[in-house]
């Protein structure tokens, strides 16, 4: 029995052994990948240009009367060719002088200061022009003009420099303090030698100041209600400074003219009930 089983396997083996050998399936190949392309990607141009634009001529502005200015009568016009309402000297300081219709302080000490006042008339509420001529003058060096003043040592002093700003400042006892703080303007021109016409606007204790018939700032100030005009220069180194003034006019302000100011409504208490 054990030898029928025996021979069975040994047949069923020899049927295995002789069946054909299964094929193998080859992989199919992945092609290359094709090479990159020569076409750029094109840059985004975060800034294009464009066209230029045509320029168009800058705005000459023309000083004139506005009604805010409110102007009445004219009250002085002084071309300087006639002496002696301006005070002259010569010092170790410089000199205040006469010129062909024009008024010309020269400081020629390190750190000198010049001032002249005009004699007459004294005014309160006026608007004056004057025409400033810087000729030596550079950086901090300033000249101006001295408004309501009571004497060498009282006043308001517009002091403008020769690098373009203005400010306002208060002598007493021949102290200056503040008024209004430095102000920057493209009508200020810097350096010498230039030409200016100022113009200040003076009614109560309300103040405008204008370059070229600009306004370039507007205070209050109460302490000084009038006086006498005068014209200062300063030297800030040891550089001598020059400047000459001319063409001096100055009207009256028509209180008539003036805007209305608008009233501040008044708090009515209400009953408690």
């Amino acid at each position: 029995m054990k030898i029928s089983f025996l021979i069975l396997g040994l047949l069923l083996l020899g049927v295995v052994a002789c069946a054909p050998a299964a094929s193998v399936t080859e992989a199919p190949l992945i092609p290359p990948t094709s090479a990159p392309s020569a076409t750029l990607t094109p840059t985004i141009d975060w800034f294009p240009a464009t066209p230029t634009a045509t320029m168009r001529p800058t705005e000459q502005i023309q000083p004139t009367a506005t009604p805010a200015l409110a102007l009445g009568a004219e009250l002085l016009r002084d071309d300087f060719s006639s002496e002696g309402q301006w005070k002259t000297f010569r010092d170790a300081t410089g000199s205040a002088s006469y010129g062909k219709e024009r008024f010309t302080l020269a400081v020629s000490a390190r750190e000198g200061y010049l001032l002249s006042l005009r004699s007459a008339p004294e005014l309160t509420d006026f608007y004056l022009e004057i025409t400033a001529s810087p000729s030596l003058c550079r950086n901090t060096d300033s000249y101006g003009m001295f408004l309501r003043s009571g004497g060498e040592g009282y006043g308001y002093r517009w002091v403008i420099t020769c690098d373009g700003r203005t400010r306002l400042e208060r002598v007493r006892d021949f102290q200056a303090s503040l008024v209004e703080d430095w102000v920057g303007s493209p009508f200020i021109l810097p350096g010498s030698p230039v030409t200016l016409r100022l113009g200040a606007w003076m009614s109560g204790a309300e103040m405008r100041f204008y370059v070229e018939g600009v306004e370039i700032f507007r205070t209050r100030e109460p302490l000084y209600t009038g006086g006498v005009l005068g014209v200062f220069a300063r030297a800030s180194g040891e550089t001598p400074v020059t400047v000459s003034f001319s063409d001096l006019v100055v009207y009256a302000i028509d209180p008539a003219a003036l805007p209305t100011r608008t009233p501040y409504p008044q708090a009515t208490a209400t009953p408690v009930r």
